[in-house]
This record gives structure tokens, sequence and C-alpha cells, in this order.
């Protein structure tokens, strides 16, 4: 079954390497993106999706915001979110889960080590949801 996945972030080419990792996983998604946590809270108003995938260093609202103010959405609160970005350390992980994220994945320079990523990740996700 196919998953809407969102990704909330300020670099639309990231979108691009987010698709090619997912086909490249042979996962079965379909993204949409947000341009920042303003775009994403509007879009929200009209979807659902399966996953939200948020970067760190954003312009205006930054992802450990976008997070905090996504976890106050009651519609939203079962859907699981990730912090996607190539910032992340302890004190980011730590930071993400005390504020609603699942888990973090780290960006890379690699699409084939992404996509496994991805996948392992989104299979324990689903697992344990």
């Amino acid at each position: 079954m196919e998953k809407l996945i969102m990704l909330i972030d300020d670099d639309g080419e990231e979108l691009e390497i987010l698709n090619e990792a997912l086909s490249l996983g042979n996962i079965q998604a379909t993204c949409v993106w947000a341009e920042g946590g303003e775009h994403a809270i509007q879009l929200l108003n009209h979807m659902t999706p399966d996953y939200i995938f948020i970067d760190i260093n954003m312009p205006g609202m930054d992802g450990l915001s976008c997070l905090q103010e996504l976890q106050k959405k009651r519609a939203l609160t079962n859907i699981p979110k990730i912090i996607y970005s190539t910032a992340i350390n302890d004190s980011t992980i730590t930071n993400a889960r005390e504020r609603g994220a699942v888990g973090c994945i780290q960006k890379g320079d690699n699409i084939a080590s992404l996509a496994v990523k991805l996948s392992a990740f989104l299979r324990g996700v689903a697992m344990s949801g």
C-alpha cells in the first residue's frame, strides 16, 4: 500500500533526493513538499500524510519549533514525525524526541545509503505503530 509522506524543508531539491532514495529502496510512497513550517501547517489543514519528515535548519520556523507546533494539532498527534536533516547530533535527538518525533534520519551524500536507512526506519516505525 502506497504511503503519503510530507517533507518539510526549505530546499526543494531535497524532495528529489528523498523520492530517488524511496524508489531505490522499493518503498511505495508519494511525497509532497512543504516549503517550511508555516506552509506545512497550511497544507496539513487539507491533508493527512502517513509520515512527516522535517528538516531542522529552515528560515522562519525551524524544524524543532515546527515539530512542537504540529504536536499541538490533535489530528496530527498519531502521525509519525521524523527529523530529517544533516544537522543531527545527540542534543538534536533528545530535543526532537521531547517534542514528539519518533526518530531522526541523517541526510547523507549517498542516495543508496539513504535508501537503506529510510527502508529500515520506515519498516521499524510501521511495525511498532
